[in-house]
């Protein structure tokens, strides 16, 4: 029962401080200036740090610290997990309302760009859904805003497959030069320890974000249809750098911007397939796509062989992933003769 009340005055608490930010909002709303468009910002960003410190409180006082071991020259070094490097910071959980609230104004004809710090702090906190606010990728891509962008690729899980092929369009033809200095800028006051990254490693990190996306292979391939034969054969090449990258035997290395992940074997098998299967007649009929079709075969007979060789290997790898003992000697077979006197 003290659980209950603690519970019910936690919601309670969190509605009535809620309705209040919706009132402060609403009234610098009206306002309309580009100083009361400045406020919105800064007090959808003091709702999120408010509540990820509030859930980060409560994750320590429910949860006690997992003392976490990072190797150093002298050995193994006992890290708190509410350190930097330890647990993940919390999701804010902001209420559906505040986040169409925010979202609707952000695609504003008349404000837009005044607000997309708030966009940025809401999906960074993992509050959008490109689903239940539908304008909000398309207006990311519409204004070429590739720090929205990247956030979104990284935060937002149900974007669907169109979306994701108009942001290829953005990333692969259609992305100006001061979109890319933008984020190149942001990307410097984030990481001040890493080296500038220039707009081919950009663009590289937005394609790996994109090709990483959840999505479906038919729809994915439908979709797919609407890119022109230039930009098929720009993403088919940046493709088959990839399968080099993972190959039998990896001939390039492909710099990555610090923390980035490269998508997987699997992911870019399926996108060169559904390439592939979107344009197989434009890619059949023109000249120049024929030597890249070539090495796709090479690298994919390459690729077969060496799973037809290794899969024998799966039970012993399974066995080594999951930290069995070996197998001890199998006893041999023996008889014992019984002698009745």
């Amino acid at each position: 029962a003290a659980g209950v009340d603690v519970i019910a005055r936690a919601v309670k608490d969190g509605n009535r401080r809620e309705l209040a930010v919706m009132a402060k909002l609403e009234a610098l709303d009206k306002e309309g200036s580009a100083g009361g468009n400045a406020k919105i910002v800064k007090a959808v960003k003091d709702l999120i740090e408010e509540l990820q410190a509030e859930a980060e409180s409560d994750v320590r006082r429910l949860v006690p610290p997992t003392p976490l071991k990072t190797p150093t020259k002298g050995g193994a070094k006992e890290k708190p997990a509410g350190e930097k490097g330890g647990r993940r910071r919390c999701t804010a959980v902001v209420s559906a309302h505040l986040v169409a609230w925010v979202c609707a104004r952000v695609v504003e004809e008349g404000r837009k760009g005044m607000l997309d710090g708030a966009a940025l702090a809401l999906v960074q906190a993992g509050c959008v859904s490109a689903r239940a606010h539908e304008g909000m990728f398309a207006y990311t891509v519409e204004k070429g805003d590739l720090v929205l962008l990247e956030a979104m690729l990284k935060h937002v899980r149900d974007i669907p497959e169109r979306d994701l092929v108009q942001a290829l369009k953005l990333v692969l033809v259609d992305c100006k030069r001061s979109s890319m200095d933008a984020f190149v800028t942001h990307w410097a006051a984030a990481v001040p320890t890493q080296a500038v990254p220039d707009h081919d490693a950009v663009r590289r990190h937005l394609l790996d974000l994109i090709l990483s996306s959840p999505k479906d292979h038919f729809l994915l391939t439908r979709a797919l249809s609407r890119l022109t034969l230039k930009q098929t054969l720009r993403l088919l090449r940046y493709c088959q750098s990839l399968l080099k990258m993972h190959g039998v035997a990896p001939v390039l290395k492909l710099p990555k911007l610090r923390g980035a992940r490269a998508p997987s074997l699997a992911c870019v098998v399926e996108w060169t397939n559904a390439l592939i299967d979107a344009h197989f007649s434009s890619l059949v009929l023109a000249k120049e796509c024929h030597g890249l079709l070539k090495d796709l075969k090479k690298l994919t007979k390459a690729e077969t062989d060496l799973a037809r060789e290794t899969v024998s290997m799966d039970g012993l790898l399974q066995h080594l992933i999951q930290r069995k003992p070996l197998p001890g000697n199998p006893v041999r077979p023996y008889t014992v003769d019984t002698l009745y006197l």
